[in-house]
């Protein structure tokens, strides 16, 4: 019995790992900003139906993306140092325990739609199809320029659920759309500079080892650029959408001018990736706050 009780913490422990939960911000954080924008109301954060997608985007949202990631991606890991050190390389024993998470995963995000609109259902199977067909083939987006950018927009996609399940009857601006999409590229190919070498000797081509180290982060500067933009239009209050979307702007294109002046290498951009889920986190919560801000006399009880 203490053997069996063993073995399953220590799966249980595993399927938390491979979640990478420094990331978990990613697909919680839209969710969270997408309710503030959409809920009709302060009681929206005390139901247990919130709280309960809030759980499906913590675990099963990334226990499936990051799954399927690390049991696709055996053949690129060997070659990048960040596995074993920052990141853990799935083990050939690991595999098994792996592939049960991400189909429990998968399981537990199909149950999560189920009475929910057409538009959340059919959210969820684009979020799933991207989950999945990002690291796998024959879609295998990660290893086609461009594409592994653009369908990053992945994790976009809980924000856009939430507003799907909090206000059905509305329409999601475009400008927030394209703001969020953008912002996601820019992140996918952030993150993808430090590993231009290892995707080169694996054979693997995306964004980054396409433009090059220097190309990549301009590439990068671009996009959130224009997601700053779009985010001013989207809040269209002086007070403050359009100053924080300044603070933003300048925050993340003066992390691209810091990697340019220190030498545009993988080396420096690893040094400021590593800071990265930091500067993530403040610039959620920053831009959450302000819809709270803006939306206050209406949620407030």
């Amino acid at each position: 019995m203490s053997e069996v009780k063993s073995s399953v913490l220590a799966d249980i422990k595993h399927t938390v790992r491979i979640s990478r939960p420094r990331f978990w911000m990613y697909t919680v954080g839209p969710y969270i900003l997408g309710t503030f924008a959409t809920a009709p109301s302060y009681a929206t954060f005390v139901s247990p139906r919130f709280w309960i997608y809030l759980l499906f985007f913590v675990v099963a949202a990334n226990v499936l993306i990051y799954g399927v990631n690390d049991l696709a991606d055996t053949d690129t890991d060997l070659h990048n140092d960040k596995k074993g050190s920052y990141e853990i390389r799935l083990q050939k024993q690991q595999r098994a325990s792996t592939v049960v998470a991400c189909g429990l995963a998968f399981g537990a995000l199909v149950v999560a739609v189920v009475g929910q609109s057409m538009l959340t259902a059919v959210l969820m199977g684009i979020f799933l199809v991207l989950s999945i067909g990002y690291s796998i083939p024959p879609l295998r987006f990660k290893a086609r320029p461009v594409f592994d950018s653009v369908s990053n927009v992945l994790y976009a996609m809980p924000g856009f659920m939430a507003a799907t399940i909090w206000a059905p009857t509305s329409a999601i601006p475009v400008s927030a759309i394209a703001a969020s999409w953008l912002w996601c590229m820019a992140m996918h190919t952030f993150s993808a500079i430090p590993d231009v070498t290892a995707d080169k000797k694996a054979g693997l081509a995306t964004t980054a080892t396409w433009l090059g180290v220097r190309g990549a982060l301009i590439y990068c500067g671009v996009c959130w650029l224009g997601s700053a933009v779009l985010l001013g239009v989207t809040l269209s209050n002086v007070l403050y959408g359009v100053i924080w979307a300044v603070t933003l702007g300048v925050a993340y294109l003066g992390m691209i001018a810091s990697c340019l002046l220190r030498g545009a290498s993988e080396k420096v951009a690893f040094n400021h990736y590593r800071i990265f889920p930091v500067i993530n986190a403040a610039a959620g919560f920053g831009t959450t706050m302000v819809v709270l801000a803006m939306r206050w006399p209406q949620l407030h009880p």
